[in-house]
């Protein structure tokens, strides 16, 4: 198998795990204080610091992290862009 027949198996395997499990996205991948919402509190900081305006979230998933954001800076400009048509969904539900 070639390296790029390899990666295309693992991007199909990815489409397809976020396509069957993006229902229970945040059930099975979110855990209270993990170190995502570490991240998420780091990155606030940021939005603070730099006064930044608006934030672009390439792979959002559910949109948890525009959700945080969007909690904690009501006029943040949050855009998210998500390739699986199934998270997309959830995270617009």
């Amino acid at each position: 198998m070639t390296s790029l027949n390899a990666e295309a198996s693992q991007t199909d395997l990815q489409r397809s795990y976020y396509a069957r499990t993006a229902e229970r996205y945040e059930e099975l991948h979110v855990r209270e204080h993990d170190e995502h919402g570490l991240a998420l509190a780091w990155l606030a900081g940021l939005v603070d610091h730099f006064g930044a305006r608006s934030v672009l979230d390439v792979g959002c998933g559910t949109g948890r992290a525009l959700r945080y954001l969007k909690q904690r800076h009501p006029a943040l400009q949050v855009t998210g862009i998500e390739p699986s048509a199934e998270l997309r969904a959830v995270g617009h539900a």
